[in-house]
């Protein structure tokens, strides 16, 4: 078992794109303009609510889209979103959460990070596209604003990384790296928040691959969408990238472990696969 971990973490550690993937750049302006609409109707209103992750004091406040003030009396959306953009047919957005997707009205002067997520937009149900994908949070003079980690390789001081499978919201398990939206905050909210007036987000992504019909409920059954990937991972017949694993300690192989724990890699602690270099799903020899 540790040797397949020792593999793996090879696999993962390696940085790069295959030559049969295709990479588009993006750049997409996030400023206070672009705040999230408010919801018009009772099923926009509770789907709203439903999906919100903040406490419930901030759901309820008297205005739970703004989240504090800036210097000149404009209001902090709680959340900003991009415009739709194309990538190789594949509709996507940014989300922006200028305090972070947790904080409340701003009213106790805590500042956690801001985060920054991309979103699928699927056409019909069970679409699905597997992707990697890099991003920077740029001010009005094209500076990349910093971040506290990096989250793939290669390691950057401006510009994060990862790779998921994005699919409809029903078939998202984010454990066996499926999502609908993705990212991290990882971003200082002062500087982000100085920045609303000209802020905008350019990166890349990488498409692996692209499907249609991955629905948990189509036959045969058990074999595709959610299910299907959960049911796959249980029988470790293969990793993907978005993936969480944990390493497992077996005796007789300390050396193994030893080995792991110098790549900073412990025994029972669970881990995330953020990097891919030859497939986006790959197998190992046990």
């Amino acid at each position: 078992m540790i040797r397949l971990f020792l593999q793996l973490l090879f696999i993962i550690s390696a940085n790069g794109f295959s030559t049969t993937s295709n990479t588009y750049s993006f750049s997409i302006p996030l400023t206070i303009s672009n705040r999230r609409p408010k919801p018009t109707s009772f099923i926009e209103t509770f789907s709203e609510l439903w999906n919100d992750p903040r406490p419930i004091s901030a759901i309820i406040s008297k205005d739970r889209s703004n989240v504090g003030k800036l210097e000149d009396g404009q209001t902090i959306p709680y959340c900003i979103i991009s415009d739709e953009f194309d990538i190789d047919g594949e509709l996507f957005q940014i989300l922006l959460y200028p305090r972070s997707r947790f904080v409340g009205d701003g009213s106790n002067g805590a500042s956690p990070p801001a985060s920054a997520y991309l979103r699928y937009l699927p056409k019909q149900y069970g679409d699905e596209v597997d992707i990697g994908w890099r991003l920077q949070l740029c001010n009005g003079n094209d500076e990349p604003l910093p971040i506290s980690t990096s989250g793939g390789l290669p390691k950057s001081n401006t510009t994060w990384s990862a790779a998921m499978t994005f699919s409809t919201e029903m078939e998202a398990v984010e454990s066996s790296g499926r999502t609908t939206d993705w990212g991290s905050s990882i971003w200082n909210s002062q500087q982000i928040c100085n920045s609303l007036d000209d802020l905008y987000c350019k990166g890349e992504i990488t498409v692996f691959d692209k499907r249609s019909g991955e629905s948990s409920f189509a036959w045969p059954p058990f074999q595709n969408g959610a299910i299907g990937t959960v049911l796959r991972a249980a029988k470790r017949q293969s990793y993907k990238v978005g993936e969480v694993i944990v390493p497992t300690a077996v005796k007789g192989l300390e050396i193994e472990v030893e080995a792991l724990k110098e790549q900073f890699v412990y025994p029972g602690i669970d881990y995330r696969i953020m990097t891919r270099k030859f497939s986006f799903e790959f197998f190992l020899s046990l």
